[in-house]
């Protein structure tokens, strides 16, 4: 085999092909891979989505746009799957786009006021969306508008539910002091809230049905970064691991459990794992940035693969790097300005 034909085949199989396609999908098309949800410049409006299939190991940029020939809008903050359709969350637009997700055209918008962040069906007709400056919006899933809000103070991020009770990470604008929420999904009522460390954002189920947040802590009060359990029954913090805060800003962030709900995951300008039943946090990395700057990063609950992306600069297109649970670069990928959230 010449060297020019191997060294070909070793490109291809490491980097992914790049589609460029400007013809609509008919129906679908994105069955089979991830969204990767490009942020896009602040204010600039171009944020977009990049469709990524991990068995060809080929991308498709722009689909949202290709598909529906108008722009997303501003900071594509986040984005949830229920059944074939997808709500993309844009926060600066102040609105939520509800797509097909197997051909990604448009189905309907709904206007939220605010700054959303994140969004979670609490029924097959209702759903609450967190928000930067104000309460929580419900959404009315059947007309698609907001149908009310449960008064908050301070700002809410990730959500999810357990036993028929929603739980919300909560910040507070003084950054120090946050509160785990728990809301009746079936009055809109909040019935307990938690005091933990400043800086709650992300928050994840195990295994053993124990809770886990992470917090990136509040410099200024000398209070660390930590991961905290808790556990839902008697709504209490059982284990605090102390996080060794590496970021130059905002501590920590991003917090995501494997499939099996055993290994922990957080970006710490580095990407770290830790076992639910560590005693401590580890101060080696599982993937360095060695001089990228990660912006966020997700892992496949089927088959333990981590994606992580890196924002570069912020204004120029970031990058996608896909590895396996070692830690072993398996592909890489060009996609939109500022990469975020990964969808599966």
């Amino acid at each position: 085999m010449s060297r020019i034909l191997f060294v070909t085949l070793i490109a291809i199989t490491l980097f992914s092909c790049k589609e460029n396609s400007d013809s609509q999908c008919e129906s679908d098309c994105y069955t089979d891979g991830i969204f990767v949800l490009n942020e896009g410049l602040f204010q600039n409006g171009n944020s977009s989505v990049t469709y990524y299939d991990p068995v060809t190991m080929t991308s498709e940029d722009e689909i949202f746009f290709t598909n529906n020939i108008v722009q997303i809008g501003d900071v594509l903050h986040s984005a949830l799957r229920v059944n074939d359709n997808m709500y993309l969350v844009v926060s600066n637009s102040q609105k939520i786009i509800k797509v097909r997700s197997s051909s990604f055209k448009l189905l309907s918008t709904i206007q939220v006021p605010g700054s959303p962040r994140r969004m979670l069906a609490v029924s097959n007709s209702k759903a609450y969306v967190t928000d930067l400056f104000a309460d929580i919006h419900i959404i009315d899933l059947n007309s698609g508008l907001v149908s009310g809000s449960i008064a908050q103070q301070g700002w809410t991020e990730e959500l999810l539910m357990h036993n028929n009770f929603v739980y919300v990470c909560k910040q507070y604008f003084d950054a120090r002091r946050s509160q785990l929420v728990k809301i009746d999904p079936t009055s809109d009522m909040i019935v307990d809230s938690l005091e933990l460390r400043p800086g709650v954002g992300s928050i994840v189920k195990d295994a053993n049905n124990m809770f886990w947040v992470l917090c990136a802590g509040d410099t200024a009060a000398d209070d660390s970064s930590a991961l905290m359990q808790i556990d839902p029954t008697s709504f209490s913090v059982i284990n605090t691991l102390l996080v060794k805060d590496k970021v130059a800003f905002g501590g920590p962030g991003e917090l995501f459990i494997d499939g099996n709900g055993q290994t922990l995951y957080y970006l710490n300008a580095d990407l770290y794992h830790v076992d639910i039943n560590a005693t401590a946090t580890s101060d080696v990395a599982l993937i360095e940035a060695d001089g990228r700057n990660f912006y966020d990063f997700s892992v496949d609950p089927s088959n333990g693969d981590i994606y992580v992306t890196d924002a570069i600069d912020f204004v120029q297109s970031g990058k996608v790097y896909r590895y396996d649970n070692n830690g072993t670069l398996i592909d890489e990928l060009t996609v939109g300005v500022n990469p975020g959230e990964i969808v599966f």
